[in-house]
This record gives C-alpha cells, structure tokens and sequence, in this order.
C-alpha cells in the first residue's frame, strides 16, 4: 500500500521494493500457519500440533529473506559472459523470433505487415 502512495523514483528501486514484499510474505504465511496450528487446532485434541510443512515453509522463507538470492541464482544457474554486439536494432531484428508488436492483439496486424514489408526490403538490400 505504501509503495503506491509514495513510489520509488526509478524502476529499478521499485522493483526492488516489491522483491522486499515479496520476501517477506513466505516467513509471514508459515508464521501464520504456525500459530493457527499451534493453538487453534492442539486445544484439547490429543497428537495435534504444528504439521512439519509448516515448519518446512517458515525455514525456506526465511533463507529465502536473508539469503542474497541474486548470488545464489548466478551460481546454481550460471549464464556466461554477455555478448556485446554492434549490431543496430534494424539489424539485429531479422534474427528475431518475436516483437512485442507482432505478439500484441491490439498492434498485431499492423506489425505483421511491416515486418513483412521489413524482411521484403532486407532481402531485396541483400540480393
């Protein structure tokens, strides 16, 4: 709520300060869980108590909070090096398997004919 009364000034840290949401919603859920089972459930039955998922959950979550998980990506789903490119956008679009306008239902048509219209005029340049 209070990121849409006072948002961040780039995207950047807006969308840090949603991943800062996010973050913090798995360890709450789990406490939630914890507490509900905990005394809601246990009063006066016999062998009820706090379900091991529960517990499960609120660990994952709070690894998941305080383990910089941008770090932990990068070494269990390693990338590479980027590849720079000289290329220009016209250039590098005939490599293109999509485009946003070519996927957007509002824009598709209209894209559809000038990429025919592109790929006509590239092919022409290179014959």
């Amino acid at each position: 709520f209070l990121m849409m009364r006072r948002p961040p000034r780039s995207p950047q840290s807006r969308s840090s300060a949603a991943s800062d949401v996010y973050k913090r919603q798995l360890p709450a859920f789990a406490i939630g869980n914890i507490v509900f089972e905990q005394f809601l459930l246990s009063s006066g039955e016999k062998g009820a108590g706090t379900d091991i998922i529960s517990w499960v959950t609120f660990a994952v979550g709070i690894i998941n909070a305080f383990l910089p998980m941008g770090w932990l990506n990068e070494k269990l789903f390693p990338t590479g090096e980027e590849q720079t490119t000289n290329e220009t956008y016209n250039q590098a679009r005939r490599n293109f398997e999509e485009e946003y306008d070519r996927e957007n239902p509002a824009t598709r048509d209209e894209a559809a004919k000038e990429y025919t219209a592109f790929m006509k005029g590239y092919q022409a340049a290179n014959m």
